[in-house]
């Protein structure tokens, strides 16, 4: 308990002189292609397989209530009412809810993964999976872009289902293909996380992919957890309760977290990028990821490094004792064929091609 309170209270100095205790959030950086458009995230949105597999999932496609008397702001290069440029005259635009209703039936929804590397054996362990709406042949919106949307019109909690439903059917496919501990980690909405029937929806989907409950593991992020901590905790000890595995994501955007990070039945912590952007040359970063890693650590959890773009950022975080990482620098996040290839290639080194 001793070296808990003292790896706490050099964390929060740490992070007092860079003026968090003041509620200053250093900002996760935009990785790229996240906009929308071709680039590298087009390598992340080829397939369409998710929605097929979420069907045999048995994950209708989200129904929601009517939508909101005021539109919020179309993503860019949605026009005004929803309208696709270059829509034919003489045609109604659909809404960007009514598109946005409509979009796991007509198969604009596809689930991408970003792997995860272990970094003591330069495997891959685990894979982020998340969803991209392709908005036109030629745009992909991140999940990022569209989930506020989502939350305003109710539709969030069935979008998570959807993602979940998908994410176990591809996993239990690569369990069978002989990648039996292999995870997948989905960062679920502040709507799923509120709702008090969301331990009992996953158990239920982990069961009916013959999966067991550690094989998915839900990332919240820091934010969200620590509007009500207390809620947190009982939301957290619920899911935990069925065997599932926990992260909080993005950690160290809330001074104010470290007062609960023990209290948290979490597994996992994710640092957030902007540490890991300056975790080579800035000694205050550095500082910090190393007391968030020895602190993690004492506490029994894994430390994952997000964000990482360079061989040097990895090496950084090999050094200072970082479990495992993830980002462009690995592998950007990819359709499922791509992420199999990846898994078959064996352990990863920095001459591989992440895109190959």
């Amino acid at each position: 308990m001793l070296t808990e309170a003292f790896l706490l209270a050099a964390v929060a100095l740490a992070l007092a002189a860079l003026g968090f205790a003041a509620g200053v959030r250093i900002g996760r950086r935009r990785r790229p292609g996240e906009g929308g458009v071709s680039g590298r995230d087009e390598v992340a949105g080829g397939a369409s397989e998710a929605p097929a597999r979420a069907a045999r999932g048995g994950v209708p496609a989200p129904s929601v209530a009517p939508a909101a008397a005021a539109p919020p702001s179309a993503p860019a290069g949605v026009g005004v009412g929803g309208a696709r440029p270059g829509d034919p005259g003489g045609r109604s635009p659909l809404s960007l809810q009514d598109r946005l209703r409509r979009a796991v039936a007509d198969g604009e929804l596809e689930l991408v993964y970003e792997p995860i590397l272990e970094l003591a054996s330069n495997r891959l362990v685990a894979f982020e999976a998340s969803p991209r709406w392709r908005i036109r042949p030629e745009q992909i919106l991140p999940i990022e872009r569209f989930l506020p949307l989502a939350e305003r019109m109710g539709l969030a909690t069935e979008l998570d289902d959807w993602a979940l439903a998908a994410a176990a059917g591809q996993l239990r496919a690569w369990h069978d293909a002989g990648f039996p501990s292999l995870s997948v980690t989905l960062n679920v909405s502040a709507s799923s996380f509120d709702d008090p029937d969301l331990a009992r929806r996953v158990a239920r989907l982990v069961a009916a992919h013959r999966l067991p409950a550690q094989a998915i593991e839900l990332e919240v992020g820091e934010r969200v957890a620590m509007r009500d901590p207390a809620a947190a905790s009982g939301a957290f000890a619920a899911l935990e309760r069925r065997g599932v595995r926990l992260a909080i994501d993005d950690f160290g955007s809330a001074y104010s977290s470290l007062l609960y990070l023990r209290s948290f039945p979490i597994q996992t912590l994710k640092i957030d990028p902007s540490f890991v952007r300056g975790i080579v040359d800035e000694p205050a970063d550095q500082e910090i990821a190393e007391s968030l890693i020895r602190l993690a650590h004492a506490l029994g959890i894994t430390v994952v490094g997000e964000g990482v773009e360079t061989d040097e950022q990895i090496s950084s975080l090999r050094r200072h004792g970082c479990d495992r990482a993830q980002g462009y620098r690995i592998s950007p996040p990819a359709p499922a064929a791509a992420a199999t290839r990846l898994l078959q290639a064996g352990p990863w080194t920095p001459a591989r091609d992440a895109n190959a």
